[in-house]
């Protein structure tokens, strides 16, 4: 592979080593910082490197080593560029690697010699660095013929993350990302997709060329299916509340004894039903109070003092209110809502109207169900221990699965305890043996649970202005240099830096615009004529 053309430049000084060096170039060929240029090394070896420092004059050094001989030796190596007083430009280049012929890229071994020509990478070079992956999210910034294609193995498989202030583009980025996920690998039934959109960001998105692409799962709670501590945090009692969270434990031990089929707005009703017998008790003539409950073994019998009266009174009274609440938003089922996840869709869960707190049951729920379901299968599939699959809760969990989560400060908050903070965790860790990968989009990166996010190989990082953001996140991958940080704050709305296992070398990308529907209300739609 030979770079000879649009030469910019010659490299300066005896400076040069393996990992850099500076360029002498003019006003008029300077090339713009995060360029990808290609110079030769000792060994005559085609190295890629890129711009990385702001120009400076070089007057001065001109005018040190301006003498006829210099002159002529700079000219004939870059004759399109003009030596003279006030034209010299020093830039400082970032050496990438030796390129060879299919794009590939190794490590530089060779320093750069002096007085080589400096070139732009041709488009044919790039598009053999960038182009290699199966997903088309967008073109080099400084490279518009340039496409940008992700490894859809490595995205999926290594986890990813998508970053950015609020009106970056996440909410683009993810549409294209996933109707390109969609096309490749869950329209055939390679993979399924369940997206969490807790403020139904996703509720209307509509491909142009997919009439059928989404499957839409409105958010449920079925107290049927809790933990008796899982619905105890839903109800809002306080942890240190013992005898509220004793009582409706014995309550629902109770009826599912009593009512192994109960579920959903029944179960609730039962629930209700059976605290109000207990408190009935207390109406009684009886010299003493006795409760009678299930304990999985068989019925036992608790005396209970008048004290006991307010915390069956306050259970009641919480149940009530969750009743209200969530039978009014229709969010009372029956199901449990990863029974309707369907193959070859992409699956968006809405959890738009639920407070956060329910939400994080809920999806913890999902996820732990998720990710027993992917164990179960992958173990037999690899053992074969047995010659009967194991029963799964959810059939089409025999594929593996990509879980998105907006919002992820929300649910993974750094130093926080939560169910889908420690399922997202355990994914975050273990996901790939089982073929559970995960995508975490956040406008708080600051916020999220570090472990979660250094496990998502690929980051895709839009405009991220708060230095505390940037520096979390650059501690988050090892491949954020400190010329990329900088460049965060700088990138324009629907522009990323992508860093990770799914392109070669990171890249300043401008995103694809998505050309279906996206997106919720804006609240401020009132303005938009002002």
């Amino acid at each position: 592979m030979t770079e000879n053309e649009n030469v910019v430049g010659t490299v300066w000084f005896n400076n040069s080593n393996i990992n850099s060096f500076y360029i002498l170039t003019s006003k008029k060929n300077t090339p713009k910082k995060g360029e990808f240029i290609t110079v030769k090394n000792l060994d005559d070896e085609l190295v890629l490197c890129t711009i990385k420092n702001g120009v400076a004059m070089a007057s001065p050094i001109i005018d040190s080593i301006q003498t006829p001989d210099n002159v002529d030796a700079f000219r004939k190596t870059t004759p399109n560029i003009l030596i003279d007083k006030w034209d010299g430009i020093v830039l400082e280049a970032k050496v990438i690697g030796v390129v060879n012929d299919e794009g590939v890229i190794s490590e530089n071994l060779k320093p750069i010699g002096y007085g080589e020509s400096v070139s732009l990478a041709s488009d044919e070079l790039l598009e053999k660095l960038f182009s290699k992956g199966h997903i088309s999210i967008g073109c080099l910034r400084l490279r518009e013929s340039v496409r940008v294609k992700l490894d859809i193995k490595m995205l999926c498989s290594r986890h990813f993350s998508i970053l950015a202030v609020t009106g970056g583009g996440k909410s683009n980025t993810v549409a294209i990302l996933v109707e390109k996920l969609y096309e490749e690998i869950v329209k055939p039934g390679e993979l399924n997709v369940l997206i969490v959109d807790p403020h139904g960001e996703y509720a209307s998105l509509k491909s142009n060329k997919h009439s059928n692409m989404t499957n839409l799962i409105e958010a449920k709670i079925d107290p049927s299916k809790m933990q008796p501590d899982e619905f105890g945090d839903v109800l809002k009692i306080l942890d240190n509340a013992n005898k509220q969270r004793m009582y409706l434990r014995y309550a629902m031990e109770t009826i599912h004894y009593e009512h192994p089929e109960a579920s959903g707005c029944e179960y609730l009703e039962l629930l209700i039903n059976q605290i109000r017998g207990w408190l009935a008790v207390f109406n009684g003539e009886k010299e003493e109070w006795v409760l009678s409950y299930y304990d999985g073994w068989g019925y036992s019998r608790r005396k209970l003092e008048r004290d006991d009266e307010k915390s069956l009174i306050r259970i009641l009274d919480q149940l009530i209110t969750f009743k209200k609440k969530y039978l009014k938003n229709n969010m009372i089922g029956d199901y449990t809502t990863i029974s309707n996840l369907k193959s070859q869709k992409l699956n968006i869960l809405n959890l738009s109207g639920m407070d956060i707190q329910d939400a994080r049951i809920i999806v913890g729920q999902l996820l732990k169900t998720i990710y027993n379901d992917r164990v179960e299968i992958t173990k037999y599939y690899r053992t074969r221990t047995s010659t009967t699959k194991p029963i799964l809760q959810v059939k089409c969990l025999e594929k593996p699965i990509l879980v998105i989560i907006e919002e992820a400060h929300s649910f993974a908050l750094k130093g926080d305890s939560n169910p889908t903070s420690y399922w997202l965790e355990k994914i975050a860790r273990e996901g790939r043996k089982f073929g559970v990968g995960m995508g975490i989009i956040s406008q708080r990166p600051k916020e999220l649970n570090s472990t979660i996010l250094s496990q998502t190989n690929t980051k895709i990082i839009l405009k991220i202005v708060e230095p505390n953001d940037q520096r979390y996140v650059q501690e988050s991958s090892e491949n954020i240099s400190n010329d990329l940080l900088k460049d965060m704050p700088r990138l324009s709305t629907g522009e990323a830096v992508i860093v990770g296992s799914s392109l070669q070398i990171p890249a300043t990308v401008k995103i694809n615009k998505y050309n279906g529907k996206l997106g919720g209300v804006d609240g401020f739609e009132c303005l938009k004529n002002i």
